[in-house]
């Protein structure tokens, strides 16, 4: 018995996401690049009409950040033009700040074996610095710091003292010694802080949770926000599949035809995934002439193709990207997590 060969692999990324399409019964969008005002505008471009629009949608979403602002309109539109389905995130490669929050109002995310999400600290423009930003959790942490180094060294001074004379310093007189010690110690530390712009960074921080807290599904287990916005040590964190299960609900790996999808896009979504004209498209869309929604090629790495919704990015966006666990941030003053 002569083997049949095997069948050639699906070489066209669109009849791969058509496949997808049916499985799931949901439109496939790719979005790369910075989550802004430009992505906005794409992705309402890219949802198929009221008639032609399926009941899901899958968003393949790779990208550094961008602004909270558009990451909430983006979820809120795309839960809204799909209300009685579900929004599933997949990401393949980096979903970091903005793109995480725009995942916290998804109702299903699926990730692959090297896929991460991110804190969603906000991020500052650090003051009399060009194009250097710090997290907006950053004078919070140095304020815990100077209370707890504080804290201990008032306790150290007074129970050498007190403990130190064996018993010749009364409590009281040891205690009202190392609280100038302490004063002294720690005034000019304390009179560097700026009260307004501690209190600038409390509310940039509260706006990110605040979307967060609108956004928020079923899917967000208790706590997740909390933690995203405060628990982790950097902003380029990386929060695997692994990590993920511990703050959704529903984290899962792709299907064989997601991950040939995934595949056969890599490498464009991770040239672009640091330019901030995102690239966005239907994949699902059927071919164009035939009446319905219109088709933007995928464009290959040996073309580099322009055809995309939105502007053309740099041709230089790849070597321009950061290695992984840093994050792109862009120009706005505060921005979650770009």
């Amino acid at each position: 018995m002569v083997n049949k060969p095997e069948p050639p692999p699906e070489s066209d990324p669109r009849a791969i996401a058509r496949r997808v399409a049916t499985a799931t019964d949901c439109d496939v969008i790719l979005y790369c690049g910075g989550i802004n005002g430009s992505g906005e505008e794409a992705v309402r471009t890219a949802v198929p009409k009221d008639g032609a629009r399926r009941p899901n949608v899958h968003l393949l979403l790779t990208t550094y950040g961008g602004s909270a602002e558009s990451a909430f309109r983006i979820a809120r539109s795309l839960r809204r033009k799909y209300a009685k389905g579900k929004l599933t995130v997949v990401v393949d490669s980096y979903c970091k700040s903005a793109g995480t929050l725009l995942a916290v109002g998804a109702n299903e995310i699926v990730m692959s074996d090297l896929a991460e999400l991110g804190p969603l600290d906000v991020q500052l423009r650090k003051p009399d610095e060009i194009a250097e930003r710090q997290s907006g959790l950053t004078s919070f942490e140095a304020l815990r710091t100077l209370q707890d180094r504080a804290y201990a060294d008032f306790q150290e001074f007074m129970l050498r003292l007190r403990l130190g004379t064996k018993g010749q310093i009364s409590t009281k007189t040891a205690a009202d010694v190392a609280s100038k010690l302490v004063t002294g110690l720690y005034q000019p530390v304390y009179a560097q802080i700026d009260p307004i712009r501690v209190a600038e960074d409390a509310r940039a921080m509260a706006v990110a949770e605040q979307y967060g807290r609108l956004l928020q599904t079923s899917n967000v287990k208790p706590g997740t926000l909390d933690r995203l916005l405060r628990e982790y040590p950097d902003h380029g964190f990386v929060l695997d599949r692994e990590q993920a299960t511990k703050l959704f609900e529903s984290v899962r790996v792709p299907s064989p035809d997601e991950a040939a999808l995934l595949d056969h896009i890599h490498e464009l979504v991770e040239s672009r995934a640091g330019s901030e004209e995102p690239f966005v498209s239907n994949l699902s869309a059927p071919p164009s002439g035939d009446g319905s929604t219109k088709v933007h090629p995928v464009p290959s790495e040996s073309t580099n193709g322009t055809s995309r919704v939105g502007t053309q990015p740099s041709p230089d966006a790849a070597a321009d990207a950061p290695p992984r666990g840093h994050a792109i941030v862009p120009a706005p003053e505060a921005a979650c997590g770009h």
